[in-house]
C-alpha cells in the first residue's frame, strides 16, 4: 500500500475507533424481532401498514388522550392493535407514553426506560428523555431498572406500531414490576403531574384480556370485562381483576393506571374500538387469548381541572361508603 493511502487508512481507523469509544450507544436493541414478529424491515413495515389499512380511519368524537392496546405476537394481536394506532395517529401526538408490566421478572416498584432510543428493525424510536426523567424524579419507587425491558412484549410489541403510524413521535416506556393498587395509583398520579401542563401526549396501556379459554368462554368473559371498562371506573375494574385472580386482564395495573391518569387529565368516556381473540386471527379456537383496543376520550366541555375535582370527590364518596357508622363518627371527631 503506498504511503499516502496507508496514512489515510490509519487515520480513518483511528477516527472510527475514537467515535466508537467516545459516542455512547444509541439505545437498546429489540429482543423479540425474529420470533414475535419479523426481523425484516420491509416485511414488518408492510405487515403493520396492512393492519392499519384494514382498520381504516377510526373516527372518534372528542379528543383522545389514552388507549388500550394488546401485546401478543404480531400476527395474533396486530389486527386489533391497529385500531388503537389508527385512532392515535389521527391525534398527531409528539410523545407516546406506553405503560406495560413485567412478564418475566418481579421487582417491587415501577421502571422507566432511560436509554436514548429503542431500536427495532424499523430503526431507532427516540425517547422523550425529559419526560422520562420527570417521572423518575417524581417518587423513589419509580426508578431506572433496565432489566425490566429485556424481552418484555408488553412494551416491545407496541413500538413498531408507533414507528409506523406516528413516525415522528417520541416514546416514554414504563414497566410495572408489581401491579399493586399502591403502585397503580402512584403511576396515575405521576402521569397526571407530569402531563397536566403539556399538550401533544398520548398514553397507551398495554394489556391482553383472558388467557387460554375456549373461543366461546373467552367471548363471554371478555364481554363482561369490556362492560366493566366502559363504566370508566378503574377502582371497580381493579377490584374485579383481583377477585378473579387476574384472569380478566394480564395488565390490570397498567390498564387501571392508564384509566386513572386519563380521568384526571379530563377524559370522561370510553370508546371500544375493536375486540377479537386469537381464535379470530389464527383460526385455532380451543385455547385463545383476548385482545382489545379502546380509547379514553375528553368531551368538548370537560377539562383536566374539572376531571381532577370530580375524581377526588368520587374517591372520597367511595371511601366514605366503605366506612361503617362508628368509623364515620370517629372520623368526624378528629
Amino acid at each position: 500500500m503506498p504511503d499516502p493511502l496507508k496514512h489515510i487508512f490509519i487515520i480513518t481507523v483511528l477516527f472510527t475507533l475514537c467515535v466508537l469509544v467516545t459516542e455512547p450507544a444509541l439505545g437498546k436493541s429489540a429482543d423479540l424481532a425474529g420470533s414475535w414478529y419479523t426481523s425484516s424491515p420491509a416485511a414488518l413495515r408492510a405487515e403493520l401498514q396492512g393492519y392499519l389499512d384494514n382498520a381504516g380511519s377510526v373516527k372518534i368524537d372528542g379528543k383522545c388522550i389514552g388507549f388500550l392496546a394488546p401485546h401478543a405476537g404480531l400476527r395474533f394481536s396486530g389486527p386489533v392493535a391497529a385500531y388503537t394506532y389508527s385512532a392515535a395517529a389521527a391525534q398527531h401526538p409528539d410523545t407516546v407514553v406506553i405503560v406495560g408490566f413485567s412478564h418475566r421478572r418481579y421487582f417491587p416498584g415501577i421502571s422507566v426506560f432511560t436509554d436514548r432510543a429503542f431500536i427495532t428493525p424499523l430503526g431507532a424510536a427516540l425517547t422523550d428523555e425529559e419526560l422520562s426523567q420527570e417521572l423518575i424524579a417524581y417518587d423513589a419507587r419509580i426508578k431506572d431498572f433496565p432489566a425490566a425491558f429485556e424481552s418484555e412484549n408488553s412494551i416491545e410489541m407496541e413500538i413498531p406500531f408507533v414507528q409506523t403510524a406516528m413516525k415522528d413521535a417520541r416514546i416514554v416506556l414504563i414497566v410495572f414490576g408489581d401491579q399493586s393498587l399502591e403502585n397503580t395509583r402512584l403511576m396515575a398520579e405521576a402521569l397526571y403531574d407530569v402531563l397536566r401542563h403539556r399538550t401533544g401526549y398520548m398514553i397507551i396501556g398495554s394489556t391482553d384480556m383472558s388467557h387460554y379459554l375456549t373461543y366461546e368462554q373467552a367471548n363471554k368473559r371478555d364481554g363482561e370485562t369490556i362492560k366493566l371498562i366502559e363504566t370508566f371506573d378503574p377502582d371497580l375494574l381493579y377490584s374485579a381483576s383481583l377477585r378473579n385472580r387476574h384472569a380478566l386482564l394480564c395488565g390490570y395495573g397498567a390498564t387501571c393506571a392508564t384509566m386513572m391518569a386519563c380521568r384526571k387529565l379530563g377524559a370522561d368516556r370510553v370508546n371500544i374500538l375493536k375486540y377479537a381473540n386469537s381464535g379470530d386471527t389464527s383460526g385455532v379456537k380451543d385455547r385463545v387469548v383476548g385482545y382489545l383496543s379502546a380509547a379514553f376520550v375528553i368531551s368538548e366541555n370537560n377539562s383536566a381541572e374539572q376531571a381532577a375535582v370530580k375524581d377526588k370527590k368520587g374517591r372520597e364518596k367511595k371511601e366514605h361508603a366503605m366506612l361503617n357508622r362508628e368509623q364515620r363518627k370517629t372520623l368526624l371527631k378528629t
